[in-house]
């Protein structure tokens, strides 16, 4: 259903699938406060990046070897010019994180793409589409709602496309654009009250006489209170309704 999910939402947002070029995704990680860098978002802290870190040091070595090994005659085996080139990479590996429009730019033009805006992937080999040649290039991007206010200047100012569409997810009311009806949330659900109803059915086959029947009342209860809360356990695989469409998004992104 995801899969279905994506294919349609790529079909209405970019109407054919070689308009989709690029995917970003977009995790801010600012849970740990700043490091002494200043940095707020804890994947580019000193500590844990790839330019810095001990613990990469192995992946940076690995850099280093390929980029001697296939660019050394180029650069004239300049050791400067090589030691600029490995931090340019490393430095844009870990600008990945929290990205940027800029970075976005920065990484196509390191891979020798053409730059979003630059109208080259947009209708242009279409025929009846001509009219729209100048229309700026859409492109997907994967978020979580963290730094809004950047994430909605994207959209606006920059033609990206979110999984609900042309504004950001409301994780706390859904459901979502590509999920209007809930299809997928229902049919989860009744699979959750098929599961519940056989434990009651356990609960009455092994309740015993002495306790009136206080547990199965108490039981029963807890779960008809919980039917119409999004926030309480127990929606579907011991997880709320908000938990299941945060992972359920999770699927989406990546996919």
């Amino acid at each position: 259903r995801i899969r279905n999910a994506v294919d349609n939402h790529i079909k209405f947002w970019f109407e054919h699938e070689a308009n989709y070029r690029v995917g970003v995704h977009r995790r801010a990680m600012k849970e740990g406060g700043s490091d002494q860098n200043g940095s707020p978002y804890v994947c580019r802290y000193r500590s844990k990046s790839l330019s810095h870190s001990g613990r990469y040091s192995g992946l940076r070595s690995h850099i280093e070897r390929a980029i001697k090994e296939r660019f050394s005659s180029d650069l004239n085996h300049d050791a400067d010019a090589i030691h600029t080139k490995i931090a340019a990479i490393t430095d844009l590996y870990d600008q990945s994180c929290a990205i940027t429009y800029e970075s976005i730019q920065q990484i196509l033009a390191f891979h020798g793409q053409p730059m979003l805006q630059s109208h080259s992937f947009v209708d242009n080999r279409i025929a009846e589409y001509k009219h729209r040649a100048k229309q700026p290039e859409r492109w997907f991007l994967a978020c979580d709602n963290q730094e809004a206010e950047y994430l909605q200047s994207l959209i606006e100012q920059h033609s990206a496309i979110t999984l609900n569409g042309v504004a950001l997810a409301d994780f706390w009311k859904g459901p979502l654009y590509w999920n209007m009806a809930g299809d997928m949330q229902q049919q989860h659900h009744a699979y959750g009250l098929q599961l519940h109803q056989q434990y009651l059915k356990y609960l009455k086959l092994f309740a015993t006489a002495h306790d009136d029947g206080k547990v199965l009342e108490r039981e029963q209860k807890r779960w008809l209170k919980q039917l119409d809360d999004n926030h309480q356990q127990y929606w579907w695989y011991d997880m709320s309704r908000i938990e299941f469409w945060r992972r359920e998004i999770v699927v989406f992104d990546m996919w």
